[in-house]
């Protein structure tokens, strides 16, 4: 009997090292499938956050771009008129106005500049559309718009308002309704697509420009720097 001991507790052993062997791979199919549903949902998690950063860094990169023309707005009038108008015009959608293109650019000279919303199945695009300017047509409604670019596309759209220069305090314009004067500071908001909730912080730029070219004689009746930014008629 004892010579059937040694073999009889080997063959016990060994059924017990399988039974562990079985329920130590048990418990790692039910670790390993618990891992990668966390991975699962983390990488959903990163993806959406990436996407959002993504989105976020197309928006500020169009507001560069939209800012800088914004603050190099050109005083330039249309002075044919018998009651002279600035090459401007502010709506709440849109803006349009006259810029003279950095020497860097592909084509310089005066240009006609163009911001608007365009509306796509999933949201807005802002678009930036310009034109070389030259006196006819001296009015937007006429202006032949090209070289269109989408500077932001998303579930957001870009409302523009407008306050003057010198009354900071005043309420925001979403219509800029002096033809004799130049706005002195403009206000982008970005609103979510479908609710119209502001959806990330506005931003304010201020016009640089103080004079147009008429003020190259201060003293010259044409000049705005003589009647504090706004155009004269001649009969004035």
């Amino acid at each position: 009997m004892n010579g059937h001991s040694p073999q009889r507790r080997s063959k016990q052993q060994a059924g017990f090292t399988l039974i562990e062997v079985l329920v130590g791979l048990i418990i790692s199919a039910s670790i390993m499938a618990g891992l990668t549903a966390l991975a699962s949902s983390v990488n959903l998690g990163w993806g959406n956050v990436v996407r959002k950063l993504s989105g976020q860094e197309t928006i500020s990169n169009g507001l560069a771009i939209a800012a800088g023309d914004i603050s190099r707005i050109q005083r330039i009038a249309d002075r044919a008129l018998a009651q002279p108008v600035f090459h401007f015009r502010g709506e709440p959608s849109s803006i349009t106005f006259i810029i003279s293109e950095r020497p860097a650019s592909s084509a310089t000279g005066l240009y006609w500049i163009h911001f608007y919303n365009r509306k796509t199945s999933s949201g807005t695009v802002l678009v930036r559309a310009r034109a070389p300017f030259n006196a006819k047509p001296s009015t937007v409604a006429k202006v032949s718009w090209a070289d269109e670019v989408i500077l932001s596309e998303g579930a957001v759209s870009f409302a523009f308002s407008y306050k003057g220069a010198r009354n900071a305090g005043e309420a925001w314009l979403h219509d800029w309704p002096a033809g004799d004067a130049l706005p002195g500071l403009v206000q982008i908001q970005m609103k979510d697509f479908k609710t119209g909730v502001e959806a990330y912080p506005s931003m304010v730029i201020a016009l640089k420009v103080g004079a147009e070219v008429a003020c190259v004689e201060i003293e010259g009746p044409e000049c705005t720097m003589r009647s504090t930014g706004k155009l004269m008629s001649e009969t004035n």
